[in-house]
């Protein structure tokens, strides 16, 4: 009989192993759904015959469901299951987006939008809370591993919509719901039960919400924060009417996306980095300003192959300090690690995703590219809490 243990093993093992490959599986292609919304928008402008400040209202109700929404969606799950949101979100997003291209009213667009918006943010904080379970002893890898998935999805997301759409169109838009709806189904056939049984020993019968002992300078933080969503979120949202403008194609419009994506996905993990070697303050210090640099060059180049490396860049330095910002919030934070992590990577990123419909109307009022100049006012305050930090800290060495 104990001759079989080893093979025993092996199988448990090979199991649990496919269990969290499905849910990054299903991370990535949810967060693949998220980012292909941007690049779709110019076309979508063109279909539905709306103006740029309709365009920032869609953006905006997106982020408000995917977004804002989830730190509650993450309370919800905590005090009663995460199971449903897991099993069913992929589904829900899959043929929310892909019904896309069936809609010819604006508003129609906007619901769909905003249920698929739902399944979003109900499935972040579920896959992190499931495989915090699944793997109790290995959660930071677990935790890297699903952040590195969506990464991928944000990378992934515009090169395959832009191809996508290309050679079809809206036409068959609706087969970027198979992903989803294989991804569901999948789930359900080999993880229901272990989903379902983590699900009982993770719910919450019991918590309080006094934030009073949380540091007050964590409020600093957060605005620091917000200014790089809002940053993000109008780059990645007006980038392809920038390129448009400038004569470029679909397809360089996904790649230009795909690698402003891939270098913030990059950005963090190059910030946190550096952070060890020479301090958090230069790092966040310099990348501010590196970015800001690089947003002019953005602004002012018209060459195809700049314009796609100077969004690498872009990328890169702004999310640079992000990863820093994060620690420090969560350090401010006391015992509310979690509920303080799910503003910083939801709720605040929708708050980004909201601005876009004042933007877009100073962008109708002043023109696209003057109103991606009036976005330097953002790194201006980024740059003070910059150097507010840096005071604070030759302060603390005096004494």
């Amino acid at each position: 009989m104990f001759v079989y243990l080893p093979a025993l093993f092996v199988i448990l093992g090979v199991m649990s192993m496919i269990e969290q490959l499905l849910v990054y599986a299903a991370k990535f292609i949810i967060t693949a759904y998220t980012s292909i919304l941007s690049p779709v928008l110019p076309s979508i402008k063109d279909k539905l015959d709306i103006t740029l400040t309709q365009v920032g209202i869609i953006v905006a109700f997106f982020s408000l469901s995917n977004s804002i929404l989830q730190p509650v969606w993450g309370w919800l799950e905590d005090h009663f299951s995460y199971y449903r949101p897991l099993l069913c979100s992929p589904l829900l997003v899959g043929v929310a987006i892909g019904s896309i291209g069936f809609v010819n009213n604006y508003w129609l667009l906007i619901l769909l939008l905003f249920i698929a918006g739902i399944g979003i943010s109900s499935f972040h904080p579920a896959s992190f809370a499931y495989m915090a379970e699944l793997k109790p002893n290995n959660r930071g890898m677990t935790v890297s591993i699903l952040l590195l998935a969506s990464s991928l999805g944000f990378v992934v997301g515009p090169l395959a919509i832009t191809y996508f759409m290309s050679i079809n169109g809206f036409q068959t838009f609706y087969l970027i719901m198979i992903p989803g709806i294989l991804v569901t189904l999948v789930l359900h056939l080999h993880s229901f039960k272990t989903i379902n049984k983590l699900t009982k020993s993770h719910i919450i019968t019991n918590r309080s919400w006094n934030f009073r002992n949380i540091n007050k300078s964590i409020y600093v933080s957060f605005i620091y924060a917000l200014a790089i969503c809002i940053l993000s979120m109008n780059i990645f949202s007006f980038v392809p009417f920038i390129l448009r403008e400038s004569s470029q194609s679909m397809q360089i419009t996904g790649i230009a996306l795909s690698l402003f994506a891939l270098g913030s996905a990059t950005g963090p993990i190059i910030g946190i980095i550096l952070a060890k070697r020479i301090g958090k303050n230069k790092v966040m210090l310099s990348s501010t300003m590196l970015a800001m640099a690089f947003h002019a060059f953005f602004l002012t180049t018209h060459h195809q192959y700049f314009l796609l490396g100077i969004l690498f860049f872009l990328g890169v330095f702004l999310m640079g300090s992000y990863s820093i910002i994060f620690e420090i919030a969560q350090n401010q934070a006391g015992h509310y690690v979690a509920t303080i992590s799910s503003i910083l990577g939801g709720f605040l990123w929708g708050c980004g995703g909201v601005s876009t419909i004042v933007t877009a109307r100073f962008a109708e009022a002043f023109g696209l590219r003057h109103m991606m100049a009036g976005l330097m006012g953002l790194f201006l305050i980024i740059l003070a809490i910059n150097i507010h930090y840096l005071i604070q800290r030759n302060k603390l060495k005096t004494f």
